[in-house]
C-alpha cells in the first residue's frame, strides 16, 4: 500500500508521544514493505534534511517539509483551508496514495483538509492523540476540578467560561465549544476511521456519538535502543537513600504544582532525593520555582541536559519514577521509558496511566488524581517495598511489532470498504 502520514510534530523537531508514534508507525509500515510519504512541518533546523531519508536498512520514505513561513495564526478557527495546502495538495496527487494518515490538526492541516481529502482520496484515517480535540479546554477537567468522562453539553459553557476567564468578553469561548462539537460531527458524517490510543478516548467518542465500528484502539508503544538497559540495571552509590524521579516539561498539565508539593513535603529529608529531568532549552517561571527549591534543600538535583542519549544513565539512579499529571493523559510515552528501565512508575488513576497499570501491573502503580496524601502514601509503600530488580522483563520489541499489525488492518478494512 501507499500510505501518506500526515502530521504537524515530527521527530527532527521534537520529542513526545504523537513524535515517537508517527516515527515507530513509518519504520513499521517500511518494514512490511509499504510505501510511505511523510508530510510534516518544516523549520530552521531541518533545512539540512534531504527530501528521502532513509530510515532502516535498504528502506528509504518521502519525506515533504512544508515552510513554516507559510503557517497562518490567524487561521487557528479551522474555518479556512490554510495556505499549507497549496503545497501539501500536489504533494499528494503526485503520490496518489490508498490511505491518508492523519495525526494532529491545527492550521498546518484542519478539518477542512479532511474533507476535500476525503472526497479525493476516499480512505481517511485520523489517530487522536490527546483530549483536546474534543474537549473545548484541552484539559478533560470539569471546572478544573475533577476528572471529565468527555461528554459534550450544556455544561462545557460553565466549565470554558472558568478556565477561559480571558476571552469571554470577545466570545472565544463559545467559538471553541462550537468547533469541537462540530469537529466529532464532521469526523463521523465523513465516516472517518477513528484510532484511538486509549481505551477511555473510545469512550468519550462514543458517548458523543460516534460509531463504535467506526473506532479502533492501538495502544502507544516504545522502541528502545538495544544498548540502553544495562545502565539502568546499575545500583545506586547509595541504596539506603530512596531517589524519586521526574522527567518531563514543568507545565500546568504535567502537574507541576503537584510536584512542588511533594518536594516541599519531603524538604530536606536525608533519606528521600530528588532528581528532576527537563529538556534541553527548557526557560519559564516553574523552573525558577524548582531552582529556588533546589537551593533551598539538599535533596533535589536538576539535570538540564536530558535527551535520548542521557536516559538509560538518567534512570540508573531513580529507584522510581514519579508521574504527576495534571491534565488526563492519553500516554504518556515516559511512563513506558520507566517500565522498560524496569523502575516503577507511580502515576494517577485516570486515563491512559490507570489502563498501563493494568497492562504492567508490576510496575506502573496509581495515587488518587492530584492528591497530595495518597502520593505520599504511595511513596511510603514503595520505600518499603521496592524490590525493582526481580521482576518481569516486559518484551517491548514484540509489542512494537504488534503495533503495527492493527495499523494495516485498518488500512485494508477501509480499500476493501471500497471494492
Amino acid at each position: 500500500m501507499k500510505i501518506a502520514i500526515v502530521s504537524e510534530y515530527n521527530k527532527f523537531s521534537s520529542t513526545g508521544g504523537t513524535e515517537n508514534y508517527v516515527d515507530f508507525l513509518i519504520n513499521g509500515l517500511l518494514k512490511k514493505g509499504h510505501e510511505v510519504l511523510f508530510v510534516t512541518l518544516g523549520s530552521s533546523n531541518l533545512n539540512n534534511i534531504e527530501q528521502t531519508v532513509f530510515c532502516t536498512k535498504n528502506k528509504a520514505y518521502q519525506l515533504f517539509l512544508v515552510k513554516q513561513s507559510l503557517f497562518n495564526s490567524n487561521e487557528i478557527k479551522q474555518k479556512n483551508i490554510s495556505y499549507t495546502w497549496g503545497e501539501i495538495y500536489p504533494k499528494l496527487m503526485e503520490f496518489s496514495p490508498h490511505i491518508i494518515h492523519v495525526h494532529t490538526l491545527s492550521t498546518f492541516f484542519n478539518i477542512k483538509h479532511i474533507e476535500i481529502c476525503k472526497k479525493i482520496f476516499k480512505n481517511i484515517v485520523f489517530t487522536s492523540h490527546i483530549p483536546a480535540h474534543f474537549c473545548p479546554t484541552g484539559q478533560m477537567i470539569k471546572y478544573g476540578k475533577t476528572p471529565c468522562n468527555g461528554k459534550l453539553s450544556n455544561q462545557c459553557d460553565l466549565c470554558l467560561i472558568k478556565s477561559d476567564f480571558k476571552n469571554i468578553v470577545s466570545g472565544i469561548y463559545r467559538n471553541k465549544k462550537l468547533i469541537k462539537s462540530k469537529l466529532i460531527q464532521t469526523l463521523q458524517k465523513l465516516e472517518i476511521q477513528m484510532i484511538c490510543v486509549s481505551e477511555w478516548q473510545k469512550e468519550q467518542l462514543i458517548l458523543n456519538g460516534f460509531p463504535f465500528e467506526n473506532i479502533s484502539v492501538i495502544r502507544q508503544v516504545f522502541i528502545p535502543k538495544i544498548d540502553d538497559k544495562k545502565y539502568s540495571l546499575l545500583n545506586k552509590e547509595n541504596n539506603h537513600v530512596l531517589t524519586i524521579g521526574y522527567l518531563g516539561r514543568l507545565s500546568k498539565e504535567k502537574g507541576v504544582d503537584l510536584l512542588f508539593q511533594v518536594l516541599n513535603h519531603y524538604k530536606n529529608d536525608i533519606n528521600t532525593h530528588f532528581r528532576i529531568a527537563i529538556p534541553k532549552g527548557v526557560n519559564s517561571q516553574e523552573l525558577n520555582v524548582l531552582k529556588a527549591l533546589a537551593t533551598d534543600n539538599n535533596n533535589i538535583v536538576i539535570d538540564y541536559s536530558i535527551d535520548e542519549s542521557t536516559k538509560s544513565s538518567y534512570f540508573s539512579m531513580i529507584d522510581f519514577l514519579f508521574i504527576p499529571s495534571y491534565f488526563i493523559e492519553t500516554g504518556p510515552i515516559v511512563l513506558l521509558e520507566g517500565v522498560y528501565f524496569q523502575k516503577t512508575v507511580l502515576a494517577p488513576n485516570i486515563g491512559g496511566p490507570l489502563e498501563f497499570s493494568m497492562q504492567y501491573p508490576e510496575y506502573v502503580k496509581c495515587y488518587e488524581w492530584n492528591n497530595i496524601k495518597s502520593v505520599i502514601s504511595n511513596i511510603e509503600s514503595l520505600r518499603i517495598n521496592e524490590n525493582i530488580n526481580i521482576r518481569k522483563k516486559y518484551n517491548f520489541e514484540t509489542e512494537a511489532i504488534n503495533f503495527i499489525e492493527p495499523h494495516v488492518k485498518v488500512y485494508e478494512k477501509l480499500i476493501n470498504r471500497l471494492l
